[in-house]
């Protein structure tokens, strides 16, 4: 909770927006906590870690969420500060905590999301040893195209 306030910095980032295959808008204080609220104290079986760097300073978030109408193959997603991106943290925070979440909790199946043309989230899937998988239309009102990467 004590750094609540950068995830809703993070979350309303108009670049995490543009990315979000959720397509949700920004929000304010209240909403976000609570659905900060319903993560920490629900069921949902997804594992959130901030990202520090080695003095300590948030610097983004990593987690896994599980598709409930899917394969129940973990996805992993990150956000990273705006000031704080293209210095190699995801390349260094991801990998990390897929070894040492995803790996301990699945047997090492994953998979990423990535709205198609997200260079940097591509780069880092292919860096992961992933290759793009389905693609699809988010919905008949929304044209992007999420494509499932995989292994």
């Amino acid at each position: 909770m004590n750094d609540a306030h950068l995830l809703l910095v993070w979350r309303n980032d108009p670049e995490v927006i543009r990315y979000s295959r959720h397509n949700i808008p920004q929000t304010d204080v209240v909403g976000h906590m609570k659905w900060v609220r319903s993560r920490v104290h629900g069921r949902h079986g997804e594992i959130y870690r901030v990202i520090e760097t080695n003095d300590g300073i948030p610097v983004g978030l990593v987690w896994t969420t599980f598709d409930p109408d899917g394969d129940d193959v973990p996805e992993v997603h990150y956000r990273i500060d705006p000031w704080w991106r293209h210095r190699g943290i995801a390349s260094t925070a991801v990998p990390i905590f897929i070894e040492q979440m995803v790996n301990v909790i699945r047997g090492g199946a994953f998979k990423c999301p990535i709205i198609k043309g997200n260079v940097p989230s591509e780069h880092l899937a292919a860096r992961l040893g992933l290759h793009p998988g389905s693609e699809a239309p988010l919905s008949r009102d929304d044209p992007r195209v999420l494509v499932e990467w995989i292994k």
